[in-house]
C-alpha cells in the first residue's frame, strides 16, 4: 500500500502550495478551507519531522522567489 501523502508531501516539500492544496481536495475530497486547514496543519507536521527534506527555507517558501 503506497503512503497516502505521498503527492501531498511532495508538493509541499517543493514550495508548491496551490497543488497541495488542489490534491488534498481531489484525494479526500475537501472544501477549501478545510483543504487549507489539512495543508497548514501537515506544514508544520513536516516542518517537525522533515524539515530537513524542505528545498527552500522558511523565508523563501510561498513568497514567489522559487525558480518554479
Amino acid at each position: 500500500m503506497s503512503d497516502p501523502w505521498a503527492e501531498i508531501d511532495e508538493h509541499i516539500l517543493n514550495g508548491r502550495n496551490i497543488q497541495a492544496i488542489a490534491a488534498l481536495r481531489d484525494q479526500r475530497g475537501y472544501g477549501l478551507a478545510e483543504a487549507v486547514d489539512a495543508y497548514s496543519e501537515r506544514c508544520s507536521w513536516l516542518r517537525k519531522h522533515k524539515s530537513g527534506d524542505f528545498t527552500e527555507s522558511r523565508m523563501e517558501y510561498g513568497d514567489g522567489s522559487s525558480s518554479r
